[in-house]
């Protein structure tokens, strides 16, 4: 039988080396670059949310920003189902 040898094989070792650290690095690279995203906690300013309900009571919530607009989703969660979250 003729078998043929694995691709990994025919790289040289210091290739195998080199390539691990690469791996390595850019994996830290990664690990680092995202925990220095959420180093701040954002500044909610709760004054400048709005939540608007139509008649049919569905919320409408206008922020000028994302953590704001979170936040005021869970306040209209609150008012709505306030019940079920008290029991979990």
């Amino acid at each position: 039988m003729n078998f043929q040898t694995p691709f990994f094989i025919h790289f040289s070792s210091p290739y195998l080396i080199t390539m691990r650290y690469l791996l390595i690095l850019s994996c830290l690279f990664c690990t680092l670059s995202s925990a220095a995203q959420y180093s701040n906690p954002p500044i909610i300013r709760t004054e400048q949310i709005n939540i608007a309900r139509d008649s049919f009571g569905v919320p409408h919530i206008f922020a000028p920003t994302d953590p704001e607009v979170a936040y005021g989703l869970a306040w209209a969660h609150a008012e709505d189902d306030f019940a079920t979250m008290q029991m979990l």
